[in-house]
Order: structure tokens, then sequence, then C-alpha cells
């Protein structure tokens, strides 16, 4: 039988390799990029995105929102129910990351795999979490 621990550690080698898988697999695009019409090569099928700041005293980038659309992402600034343009970590993001996912599914999975392994400061719904103290589990390793 699987216990808890056993599941947590599981889990966070997939957290580790989801977010390398991402990482690997997009490219970083800047604020021009995304200001220029047709620029980020976003096909409208669905996609799970990274804002992220540069952090200059630790000289690397941090995450600041996980998400995923099922269309444009760049359509989700005007969304009536969150408009990203009007969040408070707009204006302080550098660059941006996005993976084309068609399915609804994976889209979900995906993001919250990102969210688990980047530790985004402004999600919160669903909210950042360390995979070690999951379920219980105070995990050290």
């Amino acid at each position: 039988m699987t216990t808890a621990k056993e599941t947590v550690k599981s889990l966070k080698t997939t957290v580790r390799n989801a977010k390398m898988w991402f990482l690997r697999s997009t490219e970083a695009k800047s604020r021009s990029d995304f200001r220029t019409a047709k620029k980020l090569g976003d096909n409208g099928s669905g996609a799970v995105y990274v804002f992220f700041s540069k952090d200059k005293a630790l000289k690397a980038l941090k995450a600041l929102y996980v998400g995923q659309s099922r269309r444009h992402f760049k359509r989700r600034l005007y969304d009536q129910t969150s408009p990203h343009k009007k969040k408070k970590w707009w204006r302080k993001w550098d660059e941006v990351r996005f993976m084309q996912v068609q399915h609804q599914t994976d889209r979900i999975v995906l993001e919250l795999l990102l969210i688990l392994a980047l530790q985004p400061e402004f999600n919160l719904n669903p909210a950042k979490r360390m995979v070690n103290k999951m379920f219980g589990i105070e995990d050290s390793s």
C-alpha cells in the first residue's frame, strides 16, 4: 500500500520534472514581444503561462503568476472576472513564458504543477503550497 509520504515524494519528483520540461520547452518573451502583435506565436488553442520578474539581488527570475487560458492568453488582460492588467503584479513582470496546451485537463494539471514548483507570489486560487507539507506530511527531504 502506498503511503502519504511516498505520494508526496513522487509528487515532488513530478513537480520538479514539470518545471524543467516547461522551462526547456518555452522561450522567454519580453514586454516588447508581448506588446507587439503576433510576436508571441500564440495560436489561440489554449496555453499555460508564467510571468516572471528579475530579482536583482539574487540575479535570478522570480515567478509572479502562473495561469492558464483556453484561448489567446493575452486576452486574459481584459477578462471581466480577472483582468491581469489591473493586478498588483502586472507592472512588475519582466518576462513571460507560455506553452500551447489544447486540452483543458492538461492545462489545469500543468498549471498546478508549475504553481507547486515555482511558488508564484501572486497566485491565490489555487495558491502556492510547499509540496513537502501536503497531506499532513512534514517531509524534510
